[in-house]
C-alpha cells in the first residue's frame, strides 16, 4: 500500500522443538499479507498445538482470509467502521464454505477428521484502506496501534476458539466464534501496527533476557517498528528471532534452549518516513 512498508517474521518455540530436537515439530504459526495501491491486508495464524497437521490449515486459511478480503477491497465494498462487522461476517461465511467442502472432499476420500487435525488456529489480522485501518481476531493474540502494546489473554486451559468449530462439534456457543473488532482508526493516523501470535507476549516479556551466545538484551518489541532495518531487509524481523530463540551448550555441555517457549510471529506495518529535501 502506498505510504507503507510492511515485513513479517516466525520462528518455531523451544517447546516445540525440544533441545537438541529441532526437527520435533514444526511450526504451526502462519502469516501472509497482500498489499496493493490503495489497500493492504495482513493475518496471523496461529495453530492449535496438540492437532497434528494444524500448520497446514493455518497457512491455508492465512492465505485464503487475505484472498478474499482483498477481492472485496477490490470490488465495491467501501470499508468503514459503521461496516466493518459486515465485511468480517462475509469472511466467515466464506471460509465456512471452503472449509465444509475440504470436509466433505476429504470424507469422500476415506479421512474423517481433516478439519480437526489441520484447522484448528486463531486469527489476528489487518485491513488498510486509505481512508479506514481495521484490527480484527478470533482468539488470542498480541497487536500494537502506534507504539501501544495490547494482548489478547490466552484463554482457559489454553483452549481458544477456533473457526471451525462451526462444523464440528466443540463445547462453545456459536457466539463464541464470532470474528472481533478490536479497533478501527483513521488511517491518517496511524505510524505503526503490529499483529503477532500469542507468543509475542513471551518475546515482550524477554526484552531484558540476554540473547544465546552474544550476551546482549534481546530488546523491547518496539525495536520492530521504531527500528527501518526490521522493515527494509524482509528476513531481519525473522532473524531476530531466530537469535533470540538459538539453542547453545554450556559449560557442562548441557543443550540449553532460547527465550521464547511457544512459536512466535509478528507482522509489522509502519510508515514510510518522509524524504527530506
Amino acid at each position: 500500500m502506498h505510504g507503507f512498508q510492511i515485513a513479517g517474521g516466525s520462528v518455531p518455540g523451544w517447546e516445540h522443538t525440544q533441545p537438541g530436537k529441532p526437527a520435533w515439530h514444526n511450526n504451526q504459526d502462519a502469516y501472509h499479507w497482500r498489499s496493493g495501491e490503495d489497500h493492504l491486508v495482513a493475518v496471523v495464524c496461529d495453530g492449535c498445538s496438540s492437532a497434528p497437521q494444524s500448520e497446514l490449515g493455518a497457512l491455508l486459511v492465512a492465505r485464503l482470509i487475505t484472498t478474499v478480503l482483498t477481492q472485496h477491497l477490490s470490488g465495491s465494498f467501501k470499508l468503514s467502521k459503521e461496516n466493518a462487522g459486515e465485511l468480517l461476517s462475509s469472511l466467515k461465511a466464506e471460509l465456512l464454505a471452503v472449509l465444509g467442502s475440504l470436509e466433505r472432499v476429504a470424507a469422500m476420500a476415506g479421512v474423517d477428521s481433516l478439519l480437526a487435525e489441520s484447522f484448528l488456529h486463531t486469527i489476528l489480522g489487518v485491513v488498510m484502506t486509505k481512508e479506514v485501518t481495521l484490527i480484527f481476531s478470533l482468539g488470542d493474540g498480541v497487536w500494537a496501534i502506534n507504539g501501544e502494546v495490547s494482548v489478547i489473554p490466552r484463554y482457559e486451559a489454553n483452549k481458544p476458539p477456533y473457526l471451525a468449530y462451526h462444523l464440528i462439534p466443540s463445547t462453545l456457543d456459536a457466539r463464541d466464534l464470532e470474528f472481533v473488532v478490536l479497533h478501527v482508526l483513521p488511517t491518517c493516523d496511524l505510524e505503526s501496527l503490529v499483529i503477532g501470535s500469542d507468543g509475542v507476549a513471551d518475546l515482550a516479556s524477554a526484552a531484558e533476557l540476554p540473547l544465546p551466545l552474544l550476551g546482549t538484551p534481546l530488546g523491547p518489541l518496539s525495536q520492530f517498528w521504531k527500528e527501518a532495518r526490521y522493515v527494509d531487509n524482509p528476513d531481519a524481523i525473522r532473524r531476530r528471532l531466530a537469535m533470540a530463540n538459538r539453542e547453545w551448550v554450556d559449560q557442562e555441555r548441557h543443550i540449553r534452549h532460547g527465550l521464547l517457549p511457544d512459536d512466535t510471529t509478528l507482522v509489522v506495518v509502519r510508515r514510510t518516513p518522509c524524504k527530506e529535501t
